[in-house]
């Protein structure tokens, strides 16, 4: 995708320049506009994660190896956000598949406790001396849950603050 940049002797305005980019990244994402339609009709707003959306929609992602990702079309990113700090080893990290693929046939996910859980909770235990329990979470959502009811309860004040434009969890 070309993007204009405007020197100081340029004399278009600034929707101008922003009507340009627009039309540069309709025309290179005409799959991710169409995916992104498709989804809008099964999923509100065409995604189950907002924070991810931007106007006019958002591309849409086929996959990822190490650092980078590609899109839809064929375009190929560094991703500098590694779904929000959880993927510290990248995308596809050959050492994660192989753990994955190693476990898929016995399960994944179930609710009750299992050995693999405990085990990881020890090894975090042991690392890292601040940290005596380790509760694991399904989202970073519900770690900010978790934490904001410990807090209270700790410390017997209700009132929490927020931080205004930032990302909390939903």
């Amino acid at each position: 995708m070309a993007v204009h940049v405007p020197s100081a002797v340029d004399s278009r305005t600034r929707s101008e320049v922003e009507a340009d980019v627009m039309a540069d990244y309709r025309a290179s994402s005409p799959r991710s506009a169409a995916l992104h339609e498709a989804a809008a009709q099964v999923m509100p707003g065409g995604d189950t994660r907002t924070v991810a959306f931007h106007a006019p929609y958002p591309l849409v992602i086929t996959e990822g190896q190490g650092c980078r990702i590609q899109d839809a079309d064929g375009r190929t990113y560094v991703d500098l956000l590694n779904n929000y700090t959880s993927l510290i080893h990248g995308h596809g990290h050959p050492a994660v598949v192989a753990a994955v693929a190693e476990r898929l046939p016995f399960g994944t996910a179930f609710p009750a406790p299992n050995e693999a859980q405990t085990r990881l909770a020890k090894i975090i235990v042991d690392r890292v001396a601040s940290v005596d329990l380790v509760r694991f979470c399904n989202s970073g959502s519900e770690a900010v849950m978790n934490a904001l009811r410990a807090a209270r309860a700790f410390t017997g004040r209700d009132l929490v603050v927020k931080m205004e434009g930032g990302y909390h969890g939903t």
